[in-house]
């Protein structure tokens, strides 16, 4: 299927624009990381501790700030995801006191509580929007209507967990608790009297401890440079030495812009974007090989042509093949980063950076590297035949003159 009908666009000779669009993307990204200091790295990379937290209503993030100064976590990253009522809290390191990282998740969650919690609870010792499926049939089975029947407590206490999930993972009040069927009186009584609900539940908790972090991230720029030398070897085996030095250039660009649209999107650097990296330059590469191959071919039915005018019909026969796979590719990824989450938004996000640059570069970088490559080699050789003596026309091919 082809999208444009005999194309005739001539892309080596637009190279100098296009060279100069790449310099400005990668100068934006260079400047952004060099004001930040560097990526934003996830607690992947730079080690502490992560708290996702749920609200019942949506939060003020200022207040939140406040409860986390008073217990000297003002440094903390606080951002909201998804929705006003969930946020990030990011520590990047224990404060350096006797606090150890394992107890850290409680202390700024304790203190997070005393100000939204602050008039719910009191005198009640059960918090239905912390307990697990476990504690929660452990309390169930000392009521006398489970004396005996603790798989029935168990039961009771997983649809109770599974009704508090399909609420969003809070209970508005115990009076929705309640509202669960097959909760016997006895029980009803003893959630009336004991149970209270929290304006707030921790979602997910992650801890990194600082050298894990440094050694994934040093793990994490060994396998990009592990696999852009991979692709160096196979390619200079496919086609020649110039071709893959011209493709690895190509996928640096990518890499490099990706990272610095990141930086200036004010985007966390983590695991999941160093795998978006990585599907990145295998994407970009297979856009690339593809016209390699085309040119390769016609490097032999177009060996009368000029250089220029066999690369730009190379990439015009290959135009359609690359645009349709890129836009099939960029939809399914759009797809993701819109319903997918916010777990798989970052991931999403370097995809379609990644496919955008990519499909660019496999037209407008990796072939006019290969081209001035070429233009340069016979200008050395031209260079070399005139220091030798030959007379310029014969360096430049042109047969000898006959007296």
């Amino acid at each position: 299927m082809n999208i444009i009908k005999n194309p005739k666009f001539k892309f080596i000779e637009r190279r100098k624009l296009a060279f100069t669009c790449s310099a400005i993307l990668l100068l934006a990204g260079i400047i952004s990381l060099i004001v930040k200091g560097g990526p934003s790295y996830s607690i992947d990379f730079e080690g502490g501790t992560l708290i996702q937290l749920r609200f019942l209503k949506p939060v003020d993030t200022a207040v939140l700030r406040h409860s986390l100064e008073s217990i000297g976590y003002g440094d903390a990253t606080i951002q909201e995801f998804g929705s006003p009522r969930e946020v990030l809290i990011r520590v990047k390191q224990a404060k350096k006191s006797k606090t150890s990282q394992e107890s850290l998740v409680p202390e700024i969650v304790g203190a997070i509580r005393a100000v939204f919690d602050k008039q719910v609870g009191k005198g009640r010792t059960i918090d239905i929007n912390a307990i697990g499926p476990k504690e929660l049939a452990l309390d169930l089975g000392t009521l006398s209507v489970f004396k005996d029947n603790q798989e029935g407590a168990e039961k009771l206490a997983k649809k109770i967990v599974e009704r508090r999930n399909a609420l969003g993972g809070l209970f508005p009040s115990v009076s929705a608790l309640l509202s669960v069927p097959g909760i016997p009186a006895e029980a009803a009584d003893y959630f009336k009297n004991k149970a209270y609900a929290s304006n707030l539940t921790v979602v997910r908790q992650e801890m990194v401890g600082p050298k894990v972090g440094k050694d994934l991230r040093g793990k994490a720029i060994l396998s990009i440079f592990w696999a852009m030398l991979g692709i160096l070897i196979y390619v200079s085996v496919r086609f020649r030495f110039r071709f893959a030095v011209a493709a690895v250039i190509a996928l640096i660009h990518d890499v490099s812009i990706t990272v610095g649209l990141f930086s200036l999107f004010n985007r966390e650097f983590s695991l999941t974007v160093v795998a978006a990296l990585l599907t990145i330059v295998g994407y970009s590469l297979n856009d690339t090989i593809v016209v390699y191959d085309r040119i390769r071919e016609n490097s032999k039915s177009m060996r009368h042509l000029p250089y220029a005018q066999q690369l730009n019909t190379s990439i015009n026969l290959t135009l359609s093949r690359t645009l349709l796979t890129s836009f099939t590719t960029f939809i399914v990824v759009l797809a993701l980063f819109v319903l997918g989450g916010e777990v798989i938004r970052d991931f999403a996000l370097a995809l379609m950076i990644g496919v955008g640059v990519g499909t660019y570069s496999s037209i407008f970088v990796a072939s006019p590297i290969v081209y001035e490559w070429e233009m340069h080699s016979k200008k050395r050789r031209k260079r070399k035949q005139i220091a030798s003596g030959r007379p310029a026309a014969q360096a430049a091919g042109l047969p000898k003159r006959r007296r």
